[in-house]
């Protein structure tokens, strides 16, 4: 018989905003890791700035260990993961003492999306199996010259995927959004029965290929109170929403709504609903968060390569202080490392 080499998987981490506590968590994630990796990983970002943040909240083991990694810069060649159990790929070089902790200007911004897309470059070149992303400030991206502040919005651009699907999930709950970062006023103007109906199909399908779910079941919330209450408070719930969940039954999706959003969640839990589709960011994330902040990460359905990401901001509140948790980031660096195992039918125990 054959001897086949088990498959060696690599993640690809992004250091997120360097003034917010993106460095922090990756840092405190390695030292939670500590000799014991997942897998071998690729940080990308700016190795002064990782190993500042090591030296300031990390102890001295893990310090070392960042000082052993091999650091690479963007043209570099990546050595094997079995050579190099811990990477650091150069895409920025910032002062660490000149940064401000919870103010990142443009070049921080350009730091940030320079990070996203050698991440990118990495999955698609078959550098590393699974993107995990780290918290973003979104004006510093702006300000940077980038058209787009979110990651799902620049993954969409530099993917070529039209339409992604934002999905955060803890041990309780899935929830989908069908807007993302829009002012409330906007959102109506946004919803049409087709995107919804696209939406419901991504969802399905990458519950079926990302995690699992044989058939998944979704629950779809309401825009207006009482689900438009049969139209006398809004008309979105019948005219948009409800038309996009019959065309999703009629192709065989388990789609059930629009439903009140006041009394959705706790029917989610209690019938254990595969995921709940949100009409707007926190309709969905507030019940979300409230259940369980800490263990919340974010995947990307409909994505060509594998994308989870913190469920958390930069937090600039905290920045620097060495209070941050690195346990959102350990979730999504464990869910990225299950879904690229799932992807390539490798047998996850």
């Amino acid at each position: 018989m054959a001897d086949f080499a088990p498959v060696v998987f690599r993640l690809a981490l992004t250091q997120g905003d360097p003034c917010g506590i993106g460095p922090e968590v990756v840092v405190k994630a390695l030292q939670k890791w500590q000799s014991d990796l997942p897998c071998p990983l690729v940080l990308i970002g700016d190795p002064a700035v990782l190993q500042e943040a090591g030296r300031r909240f990390t102890s001295g083991k893990t310090q070392k260990f960042l000082s052993a990694a091999v650091t690479l810069g963007p043209g570099d060649p990546l050595p094997a993961p079995e050579q190099a159990p811990l990477v650091i790929l150069s895409v920025s070089r910032l002062d660490p003492a000149r940064l401000k902790p919870g103010a990142p200007g443009p070049e921080e911004g350009k730091a940030m999306r320079a990070a996203i897309e050698a991440g990118v470059r990495l999955c698609r070149g078959g550098g590393a199996d699974a993107l995990v992303t780290g918290p973003i400030t979104k004006a510093a991206m702006l300000a940077g010259g980038s058209q787009h502040g979110g990651h799902t919005e620049l993954l969409a651009e530099l993917l070529g995927v039209e339409r992604p699907v934002m999905m955060l999930m803890n041990d309780r709950l899935r929830v989908v959004l069908a807007t993302t970062h829009l002012p409330l006023a906007e959102v109506p103007k946004r919803l049409s029965a087709e995107a919804l109906l696209h939406l419901l199909r991504v969802t399905d399908q990458g519950l079926r290929q990302d995690l699992g779910i044989e058939k998944p079941r979704l629950l779809v919330a309401g825009l207006n109170p009482h689900a438009g209450e049969g139209g006398r408070l809004g008309r979105e719930d019948q005219e948009v929403i409800a038309p996009a969940v019959a065309r999703a039954r009629a192709e065989g999706i388990a789609a059930e709504g629009p439903l009140a959003a006041d009394s959705l969640f706790a029917r989610a839990l209690r019938e254990r609903a595969d995921a709940v589709v949100c009409m707007y960011h926190d309709q969905g994330l507030a019940p979300l968060k409230m259940l369980d902040f800490e263990n919340t990460v974010q995947v990307t359905l409909g994505l060509p390569i594998v994308r989870t990401s913190v469920g958390h901001g930069s937090a600039p509140d905290i920045a620097g202080q060495g209070r941050a948790s690195p346990q959102s980031l350990l979730r999504a660096a464990e869910w990225a490392l299950k879904i690229a195992k799932r992807r390539k039918g490798v047998m996850i125990g």
